[in-house]
């Protein structure tokens, strides 16, 4: 059927599972990249079902062109995965009734070395060689231990059987310790790899970087040296030009120097004149002081002045207070002498 890598694209991650789609708009996994993010997550196997990308479902109208653009992202970026899987080999290995169960798993997108341009170094190959070789290992004892199952179930002699069965076991979940340490030492190699391969990347820059800088100089000293035969010429009338110029420029500073001359004497006489006007203001501002003193001792005068008349129209309203209860008392007196006569008379 046809199928699709979930691997490097343009400048793109992905995460080394090649899908085949079965129709019904169902999607199994085909084939798992070795060294790959899904590889090395041990969990996703082969006809695994393709459910769910993050937050998109699997549809009838789902294309494999959309399950690669939904996968594929920027390199160290995560996609989770939603899987169904009917395993009668873990069902039977947990007692199970072999019914259909789901997982998901999150995966972090990877560049593939190859089409990086990345050859793998003889450790990395030794790496990746022991990995499948501990993956094949753990296969062949899973399928050993589904058969040892079958036979302790038919077979009478099932204690012998069960204790060949647990020593299979434990050499499979030995083998499967040995492959999650491998993978891991994949993965620091994997990594130091990256960094090699960046820090490469960068020396290529930087040489490039440097061999144009060294192309740019080679071609602006021959711009340069194409100058500087026409900027001879140049400099040379230039300089014959500066000395006409400073020649004209004398006459002018000699010609400003005798108008300097004028404009210095003409400043000399008007700072005279203001002399003069500031020594009459001086003059005139003395005679002010003095009209001003005068007037102050003629207001002081007038006060004085004032204040006597004051005094003295005081002592007027007294006198004139006394001449009128004179006055007053005069006139009672003759009333009442005047009213003793006409009674002495009119009694005789």
């Amino acid at each position: 059927g046809q199928g699709t890598f979930t691997s490097l694209s343009a400048m793109q991650a992905g995460i080394g599972i090649y899908f085949k789609h079965r129709g019904n708009g169902n999607y199994f996994v085909a084939d798992i990249l070795p060294g790959s993010s899904a590889a090395q997550a041990s969990l996703i196997r082969i006809n695994d079902e393709l459910l769910q990308i993050d937050d998109y479902t699997i549809s009838p109208n789902t294309t494999l062109e959309d399950i690669r653009t939904r996968i594929l992202g920027n390199p160290d970026t995560t996609v989770r995965l939603v899987f169904r899987r009917q395993d009668q080999e873990r069902n039977d290995y947990e007692g199970g009734n072999g019914d259909l169960y789901f997982y998901n798993v999150e995966l972090v997108r990877k560049l593939d070395r190859k089409q990086m341009g990345d050859e793998m170094d003889p450790q990395d190959s030794e790496v990746a060689a022991r990995v499948r070789m501990y993956e094949e290992e753990i296969i062949r004892l899973r399928r050993e231990l589904l058969i040892l199952q079958q036979k302790t179930e038919e077979n009478p002699r099932s204690k012998a059987l069960e204790a060949e069965l647990k020593s299979k076991v434990e050499d499979m979940r030995r083998y499967e310790q040995m492959l999650l340490q491998s993978q891991e030492h994949t993965r620091i190699a994997e990594e130091e790899g990256k960094d090699v391969l960046d820090k490469l990347t960068r020396l290529q820059q930087d040489n490039e970087r440097l061999q144009a800088r060294e192309k740019e100089r080679g071609r602006a000293l021959e711009e340069l040296q194409q100058k500087n035969s026409s900027q001879m010429s140049i400099l040379t009338s230039s300089r014959l030009q500066l000395e006409q110029a400073v020649a004209n420029e004398r006459q002018k500073r000699a010609s400003l120097e005798k108008d300097l001359g004028f404009i210095y004497q003409e400043i000399q006489r008007r700072q005279a004149e203001l002399s003069k006007r500031r020594e009459s203001k001086a003059r005139l501002l003395d005679d002010l002081r003095r009209g001003h003193q005068s007037l102050q001792e003629v207001h002081k005068v007038q006060e004085d002045q004032v204040a006597s008349l004051a005094e003295v129209m005081s002592s007027l309203d007294k006198i004139n207070l006394a001449i009128t209860t004179k006055i007053d008392s005069f006139i009672n007196s003759s009333s009442v002498r005047r009213y003793e006569v006409s009674s002495r008379e009119a009694y005789t």
